[in-house]
């Protein structure tokens, strides 16, 4: 498998808030994995939630073993949502950050996400 990731401030903002992740090689005990996180725009720290979520996912799946696709998923998310929340609490500058993410595995013909 081939995967190119890009991302791009666009025209309205001067400032992107996205952070990818892009493997298409094995993350853990998953085959491959596609994460996009897009920090909350108009607030705090966006930039730093998104970048947050993304690596603490990959972290997390890289100690999980041998759940099913979507456990793993779903189980990291909950696990990074959690964790920002809580650095959130410990300084002024996070209070109110957020970001969006989609997490992705493709196996052969299939596509498995979680949100």
């Amino acid at each position: 498998m081939e995967a190119y990731a890009l991302t791009d401030t666009g025209r309205v903002r001067s400032m992107n808030q996205d952070y990818i992740y892009s493997s298409p090689e094995m993350v853990g005990s998953l085959p491959n994995l596609f994460l996009v996180a897009d920090g909350m725009g108009g607030h705090k720290a966006g930039d730093f939630a998104s970048r947050f979520a993304v690596e603490n996912l990959v972290i997390h799946i890289t100690k999980m073993n041998n759940e099913a696709v979507i456990t793993q998923l779903k189980t990291g998310i909950q696990k990074v949502n959690r964790e920002l929340y809580q650095e959130s609490l410990t300084r002024e500058e996070l209070q109110g950050m957020g970001c969006t993410l989609v997490a992705a595995v493709v196996e052969g013909r299939t596509c498995m996400w979680q949100m």
